[in-house]
């Protein structure tokens, strides 16, 4: 993550799915789906902080696991990220 102080939008994000654990176009777009919702999900948490703290930030999540795993799994770990993020901000500030 980088944390940055100009622009619009609270954070900027990318999503990312290693072609080596998945072969096929189609699982990494499915993967990519899956956290791209989680993070529409629950996004306001982040920016809710961000906005507290009058920060920015550039983000880009990626799935580092070698086997498809389900949306539930999935937010999970995308909730457990955007709770963490304030804290890892404040400390590299």
């Amino acid at each position: 993550h980088t944390a940055e102080r100009r622009g619009a939008a609270p954070v900027r994000v990318a999503f990312g799915v290693s072609r080596r654990n998945f072969k096929l176009a189609v699982q990494r777009n499915k993967i990519k789906r899956r956290m791209r919702e989680a993070w529409r999900l629950h996004k306001h948490e982040l920016y809710e902080n961000l906005n507290a703290m009058e920060g920015q930030m550039a983000l880009m999540i990626i799935y580092t696991g070698n086997e498809e795993k389900g949306f539930a799994e999935i937010e999970k770990s995308v909730k457990r990220a955007i709770r963490k993020l304030p804290e890892l901000w404040l400390a590299n500030s």
